[in-house]
């Protein structure tokens, strides 16, 4: 069996196909069935690649051209380059002739999308905002099936073939040792002091970096940080902290700077955090509320159809976050809202409460046994080539696909 996904080159675009791909590992009956192929085909750039190899997946790279809502000359470099992802799709997909491809959206998605429809592959693709791009509102036209984060996405897409499953994410996230943490970031341990975790995405964010750095004299006295500065960002930043603001984060126990989180240091840390301070990625918040913790998010503001702001207020309508935004923000600000959910353990219980009634940890696993099955569906075999009679073979194939036919939808529905 032969699964392609494909994607955008972030973090957010390749991290749940690392989730996917894991359940799939897990749950795929290989004493019955052929074995497992898993390719990745789209654009180069992203942390997390390391990541698919890691799990065996065999990476394809295809140029990707960005359709944007503005005129910029960059529409003029991406009017070739979508020619020329179009024929790489054309003969990659050839080469493998996969049973399934799953698309996570993003510009990297729309070649490889629309080719998988051309060959009459099964086409599935998830969208992780409330307003979904220009590339999955596109390849909607041609999946077989559609699977959204958030409920408003779903007026977007044929309500036939579109079902609400959340966003993937990593088990191990979950499974990190508080004492371990305690030992690798060198915490303090203080009772009392609680523990904030800063992250601006797998790239870093600069200006949530400047915001922290100048809200770092009135926050360590009362709270710990563990902070995800960006690797491009790191030894700038680490400067700015020493002679700016006259901080040097390998001498103060309260506070701990990293480029770049790897995923079992990721899991360490959100194992003793008591809040989070983020962009709004649908990745990373679907990550905090499985966590059930509460948060203070503050979303780009130059995301396309500002997906990070209208994450950001689902969440903050449900009692889940606190919305600040940026153009406004200063560091009184944002340590009055701190203080504020840190020091009113009530307020801090019932948002951790409802961030896990939106999350959706199981999301991984539905995506993944709906793969398997609608790979098996289109790899059963004719009766001409088992011996079986046409009506023996009907029964049994019958008995296959319609036992579990669409149990991934009705389950996501239920949900």
């Amino acid at each position: 069996m032969r699964i392609v996904f494909t994607g955008g080159g972030t973090g957010g675009h390749i991290t749940p196909v690392v989730s996917v791909v894991r359940e799939l590992k897990r749950i795929y009956p290989h004493e019955h069935i052929s074995p497992l192929e898993l390719f990745f085909m789209g654009p180069k750039g992203a942390f997390e690649e390391k990541a698919l190899l890691d799990e065996g997946v065999q990476i394809e790279y295809i140029l990707g051209a960005k359709l944007r809502r503005y005129i910029s000359l960059s529409n003029l470099v991406d009017i070739v380059k979508l020619p020329i992802g179009f024929l790489q799709a054309l003969w990659q997909l050839y080469k493998v002739m996969p049973d399934i491809v799953w698309a996570k959206g993003g510009f990297g998605s729309l070649s490889i999308g629309f080719v998988a429809w051309l060959y009459r592959i099964p086409l599935i693709i998830h969208e992780s905002d409330t307003i979904p791009g220009l590339s999955n509102r596109f390849l909607s036209i041609f999946a077989t099936e559609i699977g959204v984060c958030f409920e408003q996405a779903l007026r977007y897409f044929p309500p036939q073939k579109t079902a609400l499953v959340g966003n993937p994410i990593r088990r191990s996230l979950f499974e990190g040792d508080p004492n371990e943490a305690r030992s690798y970031f060198t915490l303090s341990g203080e009772e009392g002091r609680p523990i904030i975790m800063v992250m601006g995405g797998s790239q870093g964010a600069q200006r949530l970096n400047t915001l922290i750095a100048e809200s770092l004299h009135d926050l360590l006295p009362s709270y710990e940080l563990i902070h995800q500065c960006g690797a491009t960002n790191y030894d700038e930043f680490v400067t700015e902290l020493r002679d700016v603001h006259g901080i040097d984060p390998e001498k103060n126990p309260y506070y701990h700077v990293r480029g770049y989180l790897e995923e079992h240091e990721q899991a360490m840390a959100y194992s003793v955090v008591d809040l989070f301070i983020s962009r709004a990625g649908a990745g990373t918040i679907f990550e905090i509320a499985a966590l059930g913790k509460p948060s203070i998010l503050i979303p780009l503001p130059h995301a396309a159809s500002e997906h990070q702001t209208r994450n950001a207020y689902h969440f903050a309508r449900r009692g889940a976050s606190v919305v600040l935004q940026q153009h406004n923000l200063t560091p009184h600000l944002l340590l009055n809202e701190i203080h504020h959910i840190l020091k009113n353990p009530l307020l801090a219980k019932q948002m951790s409460v409802r961030a896990k009634e939106i999350a959706k940890p199981d999301a991984s696993l539905i995506i993944a046994t709906n793969l398997v099955e609608l790979a098996i569906k289109k790899q059963i075999v004719p009766p001409w080539l088992t011996g079986e009679s046409s009506s023996e073979h009907h029964e049994d194939q019958h008995q296959t696909t319609t036992k579990n036919e669409k149990r991934f939808w009705k389950i996501a529905k239920k949900k």
